[in-house]
């Protein structure tokens, strides 16, 4: 749907990456979707989800271990995600923070080649204007819904809890939003990507695999719909058609 703004949580190694980014492949059968990678390249992203497919680790990555056929499969990947012609790679300046008036200015100049949907990569990297760490908050929200409203898209904000320095920047703050008013408005849907990261040795392969996507609207409304998915070396599988 249009006018929409959407953030997409939880700690890192939950599968959010891999949820967001196949959601973006998928987006981009039938409609145009720019997705903005602040922490890395765009090579580096398609090159991540390439060798995932193929099984390479980043150990046999580094010390080139891999066999010919794993490469040869993460090659083919590689073109299956380039041959995408609505789904558009961009890169700022890597682990460099933005301020989200330069994004949204890259927004709007994709706007007119009818691009509708965007990923922001992840919002650890993203700053707004204000003295404290709330305000800027309050700014990037502010904007990405003034211009959601103004030019008819849909932005999605991805987010990690514990990248960089969690005891600054705002580390966890999105627990802090949920009890928030005016943020919690501004945001149309929460989407958890919860999944056990404890005790990990205990669990089946099957309970590894699983993650739970949660859907909130606000704190008052509690979970709108929660589905498993099953994550593979390629995505994930579910039989909600998410």
């Amino acid at each position: 749907d249009y006018h929409q703004l959407h953030a997409i949580i939880w700690e890192s190694g939950s599968g959010k990456t891999t949820f967001t980014f196949f959601q973006a492949m998928k987006n981009a059968q039938s409609n145009k979707v720019m997705y903005l990678s602040l922490e890395m390249s765009p090579e580096k992203v398609v090159e991540l989800r390439a060798r995932k497919f193929a099984w390479i680790s980043p150990l046999q990555r580094s010390q080139k271990t891999f066999s010919e056929n794993q490469k040869s499969v993460m090659k083919s990947k590689i073109n299956e995600i380039l041959s995408l012609e609505n789904l558009k790679l961009v890169g700022g300046v890597i682990n460099k923070k933005l301020h989200i008036d330069k994004i949204l200015e890259i927004f709007e100049n994709e706007i007119k080649n009818w691009y509708w949907l965007f990923y922001i990569d992840n919002l650890w990297y993203v700053v707004g204007t204000g003295d404290t760490e709330k305000q800027q908050l309050d700014y990037i929200i502010r904007k990405c819904q003034q211009f959601i409203q103004k030019r008819d898209c849909t932005i999605i904000l991805l987010h990690h809890f514990n990248k960089g320095n969690t005891a600054s920047r705002w580390g966890r703050w999105f627990q802090d939003v949920m009890s928030t008013a005016k943020l919690e408005h501004d945001i149309d849907y929460w989407i958890f990507v919860v999944r056990d990261m404890q005790n990990r040795d205990m669990l089946t392969a099957e309970e590894k695999a699983t993650t739970y996507i949660e859907v909130k609207k606000d704190r008052y409304n509690g979970i709108v719909n929660k589905v498993p998915i099953y994550f593979d070396r390629w995505g994930y599988t579910d039989t909600f058609n998410l």
